[in-house]
């Protein structure tokens, strides 16, 4: 147990039970989190948030925020990004976790599996409206997030993706997830071939579940 392999075997396995087995992880990196000094923190990407956690047994979660949070990532060296949400978070890759084969590519892998995620949530959107100001160096880095190409219907699924996007705002607000919304705008929407989004459909709802629904004040794509 005192080795390296099954202590960093260890901090993973705290990490799954800190965020729960239903939280899908998509990606983990070792860095050093840059304050005063540099502390090692483990970044976890899942579907919309991504969570800065300590690496050590039990694992604790320093901060987390969701994707719609950031306004801008920074980095202007491979070894080097920054997140501005509502603050500064810079990072550095911890060489002594990581895989020495693949260390000088993590950061744009990073990237990479973040770019992933916020389009499977939104196909049909420019990354850059979501995030907002991306300042990468060389730009060849993120070209996979900036060249967009309008999506394939077939992939999106049903009203442009609808149920995906309201998943991704009920964890922004930190509201149940409703299962018959989904299926009302999958099935009734869809099968009618309706594009505007009627909130006196779901009017029978709380009015805190009405918060996320409403944020589709455009209209969806069939």
């Amino acid at each position: 147990m005192s080795s390296r392999r099954s202590m960093t075997r260890d901090i993973h396995e705290s990490i799954r039970l800190l965020l729960g087995k239903n939280t899908k992880i998509l990606l983990k990196v070792p860095v050093k989190l840059e304050l005063k000094g540099k502390e090692n923190r483990i970044l976890v990407f899942t579907p919309h948030r991504l969570f800065i956690v300590t690496a050590k047994v039990p694992a604790r979660v320093d901060h987390n925020f969701h994707y719609l949070d950031i306004k801008g990532i920074e980095s202007k060296a491979p070894n080097h990004i920054n997140f501005n949400v509502d603050k500064s978070y810079s990072f550095r890759p911890n060489y002594e976790q990581l895989d020495h084969t693949n260390s000088a590519s993590t950061f744009d892998r990073l990237l990479q599996v973040l770019s992933e995620a916020i389009r499977r949530i939104f196909p049909g959107v420019p990354i850059e409206h979501i995030i907002g100001k991306l300042e990468v160096t060389p730009a060849d880095r993120i070209r996979h997030m900036v060249d967009w190409k309008p999506p394939d219907p077939k992939q999106v699924g049903p009203c442009g993706g609808f149920s995906a996007q309201y998943l991704c705002m009920c964890d922004y607000y930190g509201l149940p997830f409703r299962e018959e919304v989904a299926w009302d705008v999958d099935t009734i929407y869809f099968s009618h071939d309706s594009h505007e989004l009627c909130l006196q459909d779901f009017e029978h709802l709380d009015h805190r579940d009405l918060t996320c629904i409403s944020k589709f004040n455009y209209e969806v794509s069939g």
